[in-house]
């Protein structure tokens, strides 16, 4: 499979992660979105800001400015880039309710969370 496969599938899974529960990645109607630069680089389109984010810069870095959504799913979209890059699948639990010995899952989408798992599994971005 392709980047450009595994990007338009990264975006359409964001599209649903926009869609449901918390809404994560959308604001007033737009929703952020990856691209791939001349270069190679993998770039997200922040939905607050509208800023092109460099993903391959440092967690810490001041290229990481325009991003709105947090610690949490800065590591997600970090996930995603190497999903695009280079096939690495997400994990699918990440994306239940319950994570075992206790742990619940970041997301707080409630029950529309099975609408990401879903998503995820059906998009083949995750095992």
């Amino acid at each position: 499979m392709t980047e450009l496969l595994r990007l338009k599938q990264a975006n359409e899974f964001i599209k649903v992660v926009a869609s449901c529960g918390r809404r994560f990645f959308h604001y007033k109607g737009f929703v952020s979105s990856f691209k791939l630069s001349s270069s190679g680089n993998v770039y997200f389109t922040d939905c607050y800001t509208k800023c092109a984010i460099n993903t391959h810069a440092s967690a810490c870095s001041d290229e990481w400015d325009g991003f709105t959504s947090g610690g949490t799913l800065q590591r997600f979209v970090e996930d995603l880039r190497d999903y695009i890059k280079n096939g690495q699948l997400l994990r699918l639990w990440y994306f239940c309710q319950d994570w075992g010995d206790g742990f619940r899952n970041p997301w707080g989408y409630g029950e529309e969370l099975e609408i990401v798992h879903k998503a995820a599994s059906n998009l083949g971005i995750a095992e």
